[in-house]
């Protein structure tokens, strides 16, 4: 269950050097500050609205903030830091998973690249053969600059499912027909992101 909502936080007094308008008594005005925030598990997310109000220590009444802000107030009321730590954790988790991603990525293209230029019987090719159907294929022999290749039985309708296609039931499921490419055209698939990885045993 995700505990999320408002708050309030803490009141902020902030003496000024202000004139009180109603008693006249000089630096006696103080600033009542607080502000409103989103939280999820009382941790704030961003700040929503303040709410800032003036005070005279000396006749004890309340003095419309308007009347007194000044650089120094306007300055002393900015939200603090903290009330963005929630979203400030949030682009750090993404940043972070962002990054994970693209060194993942970058040595998932390496890989593919060194398997592609030393083929070797049994790689295990991860396709892409339409925006909804992805596959297997296995290299089954090598003779000269011809790869050949068969094309596994079963296809799945989700990049996801090809985990379980190469390690599942179906891993050793390839028709008998086989198919010759070049390392030209392998790379060819490669950059057109047909082919989405090569895996070996040894990896």
């Amino acid at each position: 269950m995700i505990v999320y909502g408002t708050n309030w936080s803490n009141k902020k007094i902030i003496p000024t050097r202000e004139i009180c308008p109603i008693c006249g008594v000089m630096h006696s005005v103080s600033l009542i500050y607080q502000y409103e925030y989103a939280h999820i598990y009382g941790i704030s997310l961003f700040p929503i609205k303040k709410d800032i109000r003036g005070y005279c220590q000396a006749c004890e009444e309340g003095i419309n903030y308007q009347s007194i802000k000044t650089n120094t107030t306007q300055h002393s009321v900015r939200y603090p830091i903290l009330s963005f730590v929630g979203l400030i954790l949030i682009v750090l988790a993404i940043t972070v998973f962002a990054s994970y991603i693209y060194i993942d990525k970058k040595q998932t293209r390496e890989l593919s690249i060194q398997c592609i230029n030393t083929p070797e019987v049994g790689d295990i090719y991860e396709v892409k053969f339409s925006e909804k159907e992805y596959g297997l294929m296995r290299i089954s022999d090598i003779k000269g600059d011809s790869i050949l290749m068969q094309l596994g039985e079963y296809v799945t309708d989700r990049i996801t499912g090809l985990k379980e296609l190469k390690n599942g039931e179906y891993k050793d499921r390839f028709y008998d027909e086989t198919f010759s490419y070049t390392k030209d055209e392998l790379f060819s698939n490669l950059e057109q992101e047909v082919i989405i990885r090569v895996n070996r045993k040894t990896q």
